[in-house]
């Protein structure tokens, strides 16, 4: 009678990328890049699960990130990386 949580197909992980397309699509609404920081803005109680998809996908350009409630601060390793997530995150709107 308790809530589980649904799981992928056994032996199948879910595709960490396609995860992160959604999650930027769904919930992101805006966006700046500052030398190699990127502050991303969602509606209230959605920065968390876009930060998780952020790093479950392991970007090689994202050091890590840090969640609030509307805000995520993405920390890149170079202002380069930055402004590539930048473009990348775009794309995915």
């Amino acid at each position: 009678g308790a809530y589980k949580r649904p799981q992928a197909a056994e032996g199948v992980a879910p595709d960490a990328g396609a995860v992160l397309k959604r999650a930027v699509a769904g919930s992101l609404r805006k966006f700046e890049a500052v030398q190699q920081l990127v502050v991303l803005r969602t509606e209230s109680a959605q920065a968390q699960p876009l930060a998780e998809a952020i790093d479950r996908a392991r970007l090689p350009d994202v050091a890590g990130t840090i969640s609030g409630d509307n805000t995520i601060l993405v920390i890149c390793r170079s202002a380069k990386d930055a402004a590539a997530i930048a473009d990348r995150f775009r794309s995915m709107r």
